[in-house]
């Protein structure tokens, strides 16, 4: 959302071309008009919107593109909305791993650990366990061509998070949460079809 919350817009790679499929006519519905589509050199793809209407939902649910954390109306939504919600940030930002019977998980990454602990208070709620580990590595630079062809480097600052769900957790979490991806809908289909070891809720 712009400083002057007067656009709206979403960004999608082009390995997520899925998800904006799935959003860009729920938004319309929304606006009652087509999106304006943005296509970027690297293949990316902007969804952009001036609707009142929409910009304002997003605010009063409680989104701010400074801080990194779930929304407060989000813990006391409806059980379907926090589904929901866990499944966009999951198909947005998770992984799945298939393995052995004790290597299969799903984890997602963060900066942010305030995000993640706040995930796995929602994650409990639903009656799956997680924890959460630090990854984090030295910062490192990357170099990148802006539109004017000049050359810039971006900075990371090398802090990293991570949710991991495992065990019969796997399990329960695949049966309550749908990715938006098909590669990820297959291997949870896969994975379900596993037995897990028990978790222990101390």
């Amino acid at each position: 959302i712009s400083k002057d919350k007067t656009t709206l817009g979403l960004v999608f790679s082009p390995q997520d071309d899925e998800a904006r499929k799935v959003i860009q006519p729920i938004l319309e519905k929304y606006c009652n008009r087509k999106i304006k589509v943005i296509k970027y050199t690297n293949g990316c793809v902007q969804l952009r919107s001036s609707s009142r209407h929409v910009i304002d939902f997003f605010i009063k649910l409680g989104f701010n593109p400074k801080q990194r954390e779930v929304a407060t109306s989000i813990f006391t939504a409806p059980k379907e909305s926090v589904i929901a919600f866990l499944a966009g940030l999951f198909s947005s930002d998770g992984t799945i791993g298939m393995g052995s019977k004790s290597r299969n998980y799903v984890r997602l990454n963060s900066s942010s650990i305030k995000l993640l602990k706040q995930v796995q208070i929602l994650l409990l709620n639903l009656g799956v366990k997680s924890s959460i580990y630090n990854r984090s590595t030295k910062p490192k630079i990357f170099y990148y061509t802006a539109k004017d062809g000049s050359e810039k480097q971006y900075e990371t600052s090398g802090v990293n998070y991570e949710i991991n769900i495992s065990k019969k957790n796997l399990s329960k979490f695949l049966t309550l949460v749908t990715f938006v991806q098909q590669k990820n809908i297959n291997k949870t289909s896969k994975l379900l079809e596993f037995e897990f070891y028990n978790e222990k809720f101390l």
